[in-house]
């Protein structure tokens, strides 16, 4: 439940548990061996918690783009799509320009 609430792995969470002195170092141990015992350590039991996704990045080119730093391809180029996906994501159709 830990993992989904917060995004921790399981050992993340333990280890925290450690720090904080929830449990021993003995109990950390035996929760470790247990863990690679089944295979854990190399992926946890449960649906994997999601990326997360920033949009930073993307906020960054738009502005760039109507401050007009850069132009439409390199504002495509930088998002890592085509020209034309680019414009359907902005809604302008098939290498058509914005109407006002």
């Amino acid at each position: 439940m830990l993992k989904h609430e917060y995004g921790l792995s399981m050992a993340a969470v333990l280890l925290r548990a450690l720090q904080c002195g929830v449990i021993t170092d003995y109990r950390y141990k035996g929760y470790n061996i247990e863990f690679a015992k089944k295979g854990w350590k190399k992926l946890e039991p449960g649906a994997p918690y999601p990326d997360e996704e920033t949009f930073l990045f993307k906020q960054l080119v738009y502005r760039g783009l109507a401050e007009e730093h850069i132009g439409e391809s390199k504002a495509a180029e930088l998002l890592g799509m085509a020209l034309t996906q680019f414009h359907r994501e902005r809604k302008l159709g098939e290498g058509g320009a914005a109407t006002q």
